[in-house]
């Protein structure tokens, strides 16, 4: 069973639509306004609807004070045997700081622009709040009263809600020991609770509540047995000339390692040797393996990266779109290739250090694990896409910003890249580790005969 866990300062996963792998483009039917939430007018609870309108309500703040790597909402597909559409909304509540004029008009000036900027934003995640539990109660009332759990105690809110119909005796194979279970096809979880760091001054502004609401479609009834090697070429070919524009710089790079490589991943805050480590391991590994011995990883690891390099966010962002359609077209050609999915991830923008999210991933579970990976970097007035292409395990090592290679701990750099130590780690930023457990896919381990004539 394949399970993922992401350690990281970015923003989680979560989905968006349909019947098919390829035809899963969300079909949002336009911007709501808060009286329609409110008062049940429109298609209230239809969840493109909800999530249109929650990013219709948080998008980008005009002040200087704030900035965000982040999305209140994420939206994610994925294919892996079956097909998932997935929302989540992030829903905090906060305490407006206590704020004393100094009487130095310059300062208190700084202070109510400060206070109203605040203002705004509780008041907007009152309403991301308000819509997300008018949305969960609606929906509760579509539904058996068996199949919905709602509990509120004061501050605290929690909604478990089946819609869906059930998929009775699913089993995955891939799970050892398991029992058949059942699963609603679509399900919507909310949860919100008081929340509050110690020693934070009444000042500052601060969280007092969080919660986030989750939701899952998955139509697929049963897992579809049959599997698909990646077509490197046909995605190269749909993606190269969108990377090709005027305005793209292109660098690449290499990395390696093997069993041999005495350097390994390190996260401790401020020692960071990798800022992306994704360790793929085989499930098959762990069968009558004592709890002593570590499993083993991948015997070796190789990366083809490009950095793709554009100086405007309003660049990244139409290409971001228009690798969305290709990879969309890439999907119907390749229905059975699994793969992770966030047409709809926000582009941070002039953050000092590195930012890096997820875009696009896909992979083939043979032994030799392999997958491409796309993901977004900004850093300052520069808006990267890293164009992965890994067999074995993925290290993305700090050097990055500046190196043409790193295998197994030694590092060649880029002689035109001009980067201070101080630099290179400001670019290379913040990290992001994920370590995925998989079947092996057997059926393609078998030597493929030649064709006689």
């Amino acid at each position: 069973m394949k399970r993922t866990y992401l350690k990281a300062t970015l923003a989680l996963l979560i989905v968006a639509t349909a019947t098919s792998c390829y035809n899963l483009a969300p079909e949002n039917t336009g911007v709501l306004t808060s009286a329609d939430i409110y008062s049940g007018v429109g298609n209230v609870l239809n969840i493109d609807s909800l999530v249109s309108y929650v990013r219709e309500i948080t998008k980008d703040e005009d002040v200087e004070y704030y900035r965000s790597s982040g999305d209140v909402v994420q939206t994610q597909y994925k294919y892996d045997g079956k097909h998932h559409k997935e929302v989540r909304i992030d829903c905090e509540l906060y305490d407006l700081p206590v704020m004393e004029e100094t009487g130095d008009e310059q300062k208190d000036s700084t202070l109510r622009t400060l206070q109203a900027y605040y203002q705004r934003k509780q008041a907007k995640a009152q309403q991301v709040y308000d819509a997300v539990v008018s949305t969960c109660k609606s929906l509760s009332n579509l539904v058996e009263p068996s199949r919905t759990n709602m509990w509120e105690h004061q501050d605290s809110v929690w909604f478990n809600i089946e819609l869906g119909n059930y998929q009775t005796g699913d089993v995955r194979l891939d799970t050892i020991g398991a029992e058949p279970i059942e699963e609603a096809s679509e399900k919507v979880d909310f949860h919100h609770y008081p929340f509050q760091i110690p020693g934070i001054p009444a000042s500052a502004f601060r969280t007092k509540g969080y919660g986030s609401f989750d939701y899952e479609l998955t139509p697929d009834s049963v897992w579809n047995k049959t599997h698909e090697l990646l077509d490197r070429k046909d995605f190269a070919k749909l993606i190269k000339p969108i990377l090709s524009q005027k305005g793209i710089e292109r660098r690449s790079f290499y990395v390696s390692h093997d069993t041999a490589c005495q350097v390994k991943p390190v996260y401790q805050y401020g020692e960071n040797n990798m800022c992306i480590w994704r360790e793929a391991t085989p499930t098959d590994i762990f069968v009558d393996l004592p709890d002593s011995v570590p499993p083993a990883g991948q015997p070796y690891s190789e990366t083809q990266g490009t950095v793709y390099t554009m100086h405007s966010r309003e660049q990244m962002q139409s290409v971001l779109r228009q690798l969305t359609d290709a990879i969309w077209q890439y999907l119907a050609r390749h229905p059975h290739t699994f793969y992770e999915f966030y047409p709809d991830q926000f582009v941070p923008e002039q953050f000092s250090r590195g930012v890096y999210k997820t875009y696009f991933v896909m992979n083939q579970n043979t032994h030799l694990h392999e997958d491409i990976s796309l993901f977004i970097h900004n850093c300052r007035d520069d808006y990267n896409l890293l164009v992965l292409d890994t067999k074995g395990d993925m290290w993305l090592p700090v050097e990055w910003p500046s190196m043409k290679s790193w295998k197994n701990g030694q590092v060649v750099y880029d002689k035109k890249v001009q980067l201070t130590p101080q630099q290179m780690k400001d670019y290379a930023g913040t990290c992001m580790s994920i370590q995925e457990f998989y079947d092996v896919w057997t059926e393609f381990d078998k030597p493929q005969k030649k064709n006689k004539k």
